[in-house]
């Protein structure tokens, strides 16, 4: 029976040896599937804490674009306006007597020769635009419409 016994420790011992490498086995499997699913969670919050950041990002610069947008669009309606009063301001003065004779003027080439003031017989002294007299003694100066000298004072 002593053999018998010893048979059956060794059995059991085996057994036992057996039943704690499986058992090692069964907590390394287990832990491994814990560590794959904590690292799933924390891939997956990475995930979506990154998405809510861009989120967030994309909002900001949206927002931004927008504002940046309507004030370009209100400084560019002021400006227009403006402009438009001015061509409507200039357009009005175009059409009056003056307009009108400063249009001839720029027609026959005059008002370039007026405001470089090199027409001859004429000359710049301190930055006015005074008559003389041209080379050879000549005085220079140029027709006006016959009822121009009606309204010409002394």
């Amino acid at each position: 029976m002593t053999g018998f016994k010893a048979t059956a420790e060794a059995t059991a011992k085996a057994a036992a040896q057996a039943a704690k490498a499986d058992l090692a086995a069964a907590v390394a499997t287990a832990a491994h599937r814990v560590a794959d699913q904590v690292a799933g969670t924390r891939e997956l919050r990475w995930g979506v804490g990154l998405s809510l950041a861009m989120a967030v990002l994309i909002a900001c610069a949206l927002g931004f674009g927008i504002y940046m947008e309507s004030v370009g669009r209100a400084s560019g309606l002021v400006e227009g306006y403006a402009a438009a009063r001015d061509e409507t301001a200039a357009a009005a003065w175009a059409n009056t007597p003056q307009g009108k004779a400063a249009y001839q003027l720029a027609q026959a080439g005059s008002i370039d020769m007026l405001t470089r003031c090199d027409l001859p017989g004429w000359r710049v002294e301190k930055g006015a635009c005074y008559p003389d007299q041209a080379p050879g003694g000549k005085l220079h100066g140029w027709r006006l419409k016959p009822d121009a000298s009606a309204r010409a004072g002394p």
